[in-house]
């Protein structure tokens, strides 16, 4: 009897000593993150973010910081998904994640209209490019559809002191250029 009780003593100390080295790694990794990030060094950051995740997949500020940096290099889809985990993980209403699920989809949005700037679509015949256009506008509504959600969602939780003029102009923008691509 009292070996397994010791046994089970030693095995609990050893769970929670590499608990604590795990939480520890993460919290490092997160902190060479931000320094490289300030430093405009974006992969280095992406990519100790991401390892970051490896350790623990459930931590709220890695999963914020990655989509902040992915948001940076422009890489749209990733910044969406780490935003919408993050969110899941915090299980609670936060300005922050709202505004950076906004620039997200408006991101998505404007990379989508990238699209009619490529060789591809150029060289299209009009049918197909018409079929093209609508397609393009369909998603860039959709996701700049979300974006103004989010953003009206950052506004009605925000203190009143965030409540910039800038995003209130944001989503008057973005409103009209629904319209103006629902219309066409």
């Amino acid at each position: 009897m009292n070996r397994i009780l010791l046994f089970l003593i030693i095995l609990f100390a050893g769970v929670m000593c590499s608990a604590c080295i795990n939480s520890y790694a993460v919290s490092q990794l997160n902190k060479n993150a931000m320094e490289y990030s300030e430093n405009g060094k974006l992969e280095e950051a992406a990519s100790r973010l991401e390892a970051s995740i490896d350790l623990d997949a459930n931590v709220y500020e890695t999963r914020y910081n990655l989509a902040v940096v992915y948001l940076e290099m422009r890489k749209c889809d990733k910044a969406i998904e780490q935003i919408n985990v993050a969110q899941s993980i915090l299980n609670k209403e936060e300005p922050a994640i709202y505004y950076i699920q906004g620039s997200a989809y408006a991101c998505k949005a404007n990379e989508i209209l990238d699209v009619e700037n490529a060789e591809d679509f150029k060289n299209m015949g009009r049918e197909e490019k018409y079929q093209a256009t609508i397609a393009v506008n369909k998603h860039y509504v959709e996701n700049m559809t979300k974006a103004v959600d989010a953003f009206e969602r950052y506004l009605k939780i925000a203190s009143v002191n965030e409540r910039n003029p800038e995003i209130v102009n944001k989503i008057n923008d973005y409103r009209a250029e629904i319209a103006e691509r629902s219309a066409e």
